[in-house]
């Protein structure tokens, strides 16, 4: 009775922090779409890249100031045909904070914040949020091929709105801290691996070129 009421628990918490995951990001008006740069010199407040993360990223391999970096997977293609930001464009970051998983069932956090950017071998000063994350590893076999539980797989890559879990992981808050707030799952070793997608969406306009 007490395995199926645990079972209850960690399916309730996945459940909420897939909804966390598909949170999309919002001002007053509403949802706000992302914005497609008009030619490759610049790109605007509210362009996304689809990237991946050349590592893996956990709280036993990392601490708090270490950096990373993630690839673009795709072209961002400007308005008028040419590209802004070619595939395989690089894009650095830094972890600003880790949380350790107060008692097991809940998810471990880490926060990303970003730096720069380095487009056709020029570097610029970039700052993104991460809207999305999709981890490699989806399917039950490959789950349990990597060693990480269902639960763990329902909840990794969580976006995590406004810093903390509403009150599901106890501490809530990982601190004020810049980036964004994602769930490494709750597997006893919890990590975002290296090939993870990710949204990322600007929040600063850089000149490319």
């Amino acid at each position: 009775m007490q395995m199926i009421r645990n079972t209850a628990i960690l399916l309730a918490v996945a459940s909420t922090l897939s909804a966390c995951a598909r949170t999309k990001v919002s001002s007053a008006a509403g949802e706000v779409g992302a914005v497609t740069p008009a030619t490759a010199r610049s790109l605007p407040v509210g362009a996304e890249l689809e990237v991946k993360t050349n590592s893996k990223l956990s709280g036993k391999h990392n601490k708090v100031g270490d950096q990373f970096s993630v690839t673009v997977r795709d072209n961002l293609m400007a308005q008028n045909g040419q590209v802004a930001v070619p595939e395989g464009s690089m894009v650095y970051g830094h972890i600003t904070a880790l949380k350790e998983a107060p008692k097991a069932g809940d998810p471990s956090l880490i926060r990303v914040d970003f730096d720069r950017i380095v487009v056709n071998g020029r570097s610029r000063p970039f700052n993104a949020m991460v809207t999305k994350v999709s981890a490699p590893a989806t399917s039950s076999e490959t789950l349990k091929k990597a060693g990480i539980g269902a639960a763990a797989g329902a909840v990794l890559g969580a976006i995590v709105s406004g810093g903390d879990f509403g009150g599901i992981a106890a501490g809530g808050a990982i601190g004020a801290a810049a980036g964004t707030v994602i769930s490494l799952g709750t597997d006893r070793e919890p990590e975002l691996p290296e090939g993870t997608k990710m949204t990322l969406r600007s929040t600063q306009a850089v000149t490319l070129r």
